[in-house]
């Protein structure tokens, strides 16, 4: 082989690094023996045409498929390798003989010990997912970065699921590029698609008024479930958890301590008993607890069934949400909304300001048990 100008040396760990100088930069390599140096060398100081094509790191993809091809005793020369690779006909000099159903099988077998059980088994889901989606007979070489964003789009609207499974193809495909599997990583350097998140959905005024209707007809022991949160923005969870102590008609307050609020900070919250609810509590009245079932998803199925709204996810969310956008509604007031809501007055701008007028505010919260 032709001796060309250039360094070996080993460093402090031991390991062999090729250094040579061109263009006034220098340039290092890690290398496995000193004759895969000098062909990195002579692949850098030859075909200086195409080289100029290329960046640094492609002619390192270059040596290192030159090195696979010389182990393999191939018979190819420098010049073949770099006109095919400008061709893009990659898969001809890379280590691309292998398909994702044994790669993704040695992937999972040499992790095993590497992550948890849990974390094992949340790659191996996703990865025969993946395998499925895509063929697993198909080489791991051939799938590129159009075929990674191809497979991620049908996650757009799911980010948390897009970010699983970007993390884990991320994490095989450096696998294979580390095993020579795979000249790049498809899932490298791909971000996070932009989700508008949803709006909160609240009640019209007819399908409060249906609701209360139906449940009354039908399940009345829940009546309250959807009073308090209908027209007191108390949450699904505080509900149940209330008792006689904490909801006083004479003091005209319902006293959230620290046990029952959902809030993060655990703090106390007061909310004053309106006219509407108060009407409701005493044509209602309750002896210890006004929620006396504790299953809120058995709850919420309940209410749907009975008031035919299974037109709206998690109708026990859109009870709270409905006394928030119709009480910023009708006073206009987003602090003192977020203040008895439990939140900050920044949720309480975001979304429910604006969404329905005061007339409609008023219509809402004048539906009492007589009109019902």
């Amino acid at each position: 082989m032709k001796q060309v100008n250039g360094k070996v040396y080993e460093d402090k760990h031991g390991h062999l690094i090729a250094s040579i100088h061109l263009n006034g930069k220098q340039h290092l390599k890690r290398v496995k023996t000193r004759e895969q140096a000098q062909e990195w060398f002579l692949l850098l100081q030859t075909q200086s045409t195409q080289a100029a094509q290329l960046t640094f790191q492609q002619l390192n993809d270059a040596a290192n498929a030159l090195t696979m091809l010389h182990n393999a005793g191939a018979s190819l020369n420098l010049q073949q390798v770099v006109t095919e690779w400008l061709k893009g006909a990659s898969s001809a000099v890379t280590g691309q003989g292998i398909t994702f159903n044994e790669a993704i099988a040695q992937y999972l077998d040499r992790s095993r010990t590497r992550v948890g059980e849990g974390t094992w088994k949340d790659y191996r889901l996703m990865l025969n997912k993946f395998k499925d989606a895509i063929g697993g007979d198909n080489m791991v070489g051939s799938f590129k970065k159009p075929d990674a964003l191809k497979f991620l789009d049908r996650f757009l609207n799911k980010p948390p699921t897009w970010k699983a499974y970007k993390r884990a193809l991320s994490r095989f495909f450096t696998e294979c590029v580390n095993m020579e599997w795979s000249t790049g990583n498809p899932f490298g350097n791909l971000s996070a698609p932009m989700c508008k998140p949803p709006e909160r959905q609240f009640l019209s005024v007819a399908d409060t008024r249906l609701a209360l209707q139906s449940v009354l007809k039908r399940q009345p022991k829940l009546i309250h479930f959807l009073t308090l949160g209908l027209f007191a923005g108390i949450r699904p969870i505080e509900s149940l958890r209330l008792t006689s102590k904490h909801l006083n008609l004479k003091t005209g307050y319902i006293h959230l301590d620290a046990g029952i609020t959902k809030s993060h900070s655990y703090k106390e919250r007061v909310v004053p008993i309106n006219d509407t609810l108060r009407a409701w509590l005493n044509a209602y009245p309750f002896e210890v607890k006004p929620v006396p079932v504790s299953d809120i998803c058995y709850i919420d199925k309940v209410i749907k069934q009975c008031a035919d709204l299974d037109h709206w996810p998690r109708t026990q969310d859109n009870l709270r949400h409905s006394w928030c956008t119709y009480t910023f509604g009708l006073t206009n007031n987003s602090a003192e909304t977020a203040a008895l809501a439990g939140h900050s007055e920044a949720i309480c701008m975001k979304h429910y300001r604006g969404r329905v007028t005061k007339e409609e505010a008023r219509q809402y919260f004048d539906i009492l048990p007589q009109v019902c």
